[in-house]
């Protein structure tokens, strides 16, 4: 089958679960056999750095096609602040919303020019894939779906309408988008699939020496983008809280963005690091917290169990507290009190912080090991081509 798998971005430096989830699912698609392009834009990895040159090259069994991208994201805060407040905008503002980052015309012209079988876009809010939807041809979305204000609009209605059909990374996220968008399409569960680490690569930062994570005290890790909407700032409270009545615990943050939790005692920011030392905090670390509430899969909720550490999350993340629910792997809380009770009880209990470890390692790699997941995105691939 000869399929084109359109991102926004693609390159060694790019950060994004989906544009991670997009990549990788190229290759797994190649390694089976099947004609594979990655089709996406210039843009490099921030909109202040060198842009990738335009063009075609091969990586291994897939090839790389780059287009010119335009951004107009500096003309758009009036209305990001619309959207983000819930304010009802027009179609034509919101596909003006929608192109303004990163828009690449001429991978449309290409896609409608080109015989692809199928074409997979991810995620759903990138005018790439609406690039792709217009091109005419055969488009498969993988969504990367969580309830936000931008999900909602109506350039996005259309979008979901338009596509021949669409690959949900899990049960709660298409639960989402049937409940708001209804069945007008076909769709199946896909996922993104998970290897086990080597273990012997992950460095050991149980003492201080040459550590981000602070003192030495144990620890929770958060890992993502630090944004008010995660709900950091929570995280970081009840860990000074437990911490001023006695309690040796610390919180870890890693990541970057514009809303850093406070720094004080108890409060790591340990900020963006190479993936080996990633690996290694989160696989030191009494648990991961996942206060987002808005996810369509949690990359790292699978990572942390693989490396052996349970999972503490929102209630109200529907994605994450159904791993959590079906693995047995971790913990859920409604409220900072819950959150508070979660992290006492995994530290004062090692023997059932290594049982919800093991059984989350043992979801992971019964659902989503990239041969369950490639099985899954066969069969939906067979049934959209026919």
């Amino acid at each position: 089958m000869r399929i084109a798998v359109v991102v926004p971005r693609y390159g060694a430096q790019i950060v994004g679960g989906a544009e991670r989830h997009g990549a990788e699912l190229a290759i797994e698609l190649a390694r089976e056999g099947h004609d594979v392009e990655i089709c996406t834009s210039d843009a490099g990895p921030s909109r202040s750095s060198d842009r990738y040159a335009c063009g075609v090259e091969q990586q291994g069994a897939v090839t790389v096609r780059r287009f010119a991208h335009r951004d107009r994201s500096s003309g758009i805060r009036d209305l990001d602040f619309l959207i983000q407040s819930g304010a009802q905008i027009g179609i034509d503002e919101s596909e003006y919303w929608i192109t303004a980052r990163n828009d690449v015309p001429e991978l449309q012209t290409y896609l409608a020019d080109e015989r692809f079988d199928v074409i997979i876009a991810i995620p759903l809010l990138a005018a790439s894939t609406l690039r792709a939807i217009r091109s005419g041809g055969r488009v498969v979305v993988i969504p990367c779906l969580h309830d936000e204000p931008a999900a909602w609009i109506p350039i996005v209605r259309n979008m979901m309408a338009s596509a021949r059909g669409y690959l949900y990374n899990t049960d709660a996220e298409a639960r989402l988008g049937i409940r708001e968008f209804g069945r007008v399409h076909d769709s199946a569960i896909g996922g993104m699939g998970f290897r086990t680490p080597n273990d012997a690569d992950r460095p050991d930062y149980s003492s201080t020496a040459g550590s981000p994570v602070g003192d030495g005290a144990p620890y929770v890790v958060y890992v993502g983008r630090w944004d008010s909407g995660k709900g950091l700032g929570g995280l970081a409270s009840v860990v000074c809280d437990l911490r001023s009545n006695g309690v040796e615990i610390s919180s870890v943050f890693v990541g970057a963005g514009p809303d850093a939790p406070r720094v004080r005692r108890g409060v790591v920011l340990a900020g963006q690091l190479d993936e080996t030392a990633k690996q290694g905090v989160i696989g030191n670390a009494l648990a991961l917290c996942q206060p987002s509430q808005r996810e369509s899969l949690s990359i790292v909720t699978m990572e942390a169990w693989l490396s052996g550490v349970p999972v503490i999350t929102s209630s109200w993340s529907e994605v994450v507290r159904d791993h959590v629910t079906l693995s047995r792997g971790g913990l859920h809380y409604a409220t900072l009190a819950g959150l508070r009770r979660s992290i006492a009880l995994l530290l004062g209990d090692p023997v059932l912080r290594a049982s919800m470890a093991s059984a989350g390692r043992d979801y992971v790699l019964s659902s989503y090991s990239w041969e369950s997941v490639m099985q899954r995105v066969g069969r939906a691939l067979e049934r959209f081509t026919t």
